[in-house]
């Protein structure tokens, strides 16, 4: 699903399945409160950072990247059994993710999973 604000802003929320992803819940918590793991998430996008996030108890990390062309990304992932849950967004000006950080955060933490 993508919600875009004109041109200034986009919200994207994605969900991918992973199959294989067999990791447990605790073994993931371990895996993403490694420092390695969130270097390496993070050279993978060529952000500086990762940080170890929970959402409705749920293991995940945050990270601010710039895509090279055109896009300001903050996301949040989180992984959820096999899946891994989304939620990102975008703008062409960096100053915007700033301007709207706290209403960001404040949908991400008003998520609530059913199994």
């Amino acid at each position: 699903y993508t919600w875009m604000k004109g041109k200034e802003m986009m919200i994207n929320i994605n969900i991918k399945e992973m199959p294989g992803f067999d990791l447990t819940k605790n073994e993931c918590i371990q895996m993403l409160q490694d420092e390695n793991t969130l270097e390496e998430l993070a050279d993978m996008v060529n952000a500086e950072k990762a940080e170890y996030i929970i959402i409705d108890s749920y293991p995940g990390f945050k990270i601010q990247f710039y895509d090279g062309e055109s896009y300001f990304h903050k996301s949040i992932s989180l992984y959820i059994d096999d899946k891994m849950f989304t939620l990102a967004m975008l703008t062409g000006k960096e100053s915007r993710l700033d301007i709207y950080k706290e209403d960001f955060l404040y949908m991400a933490n008003s998520l609530v999973f059913h199994k």
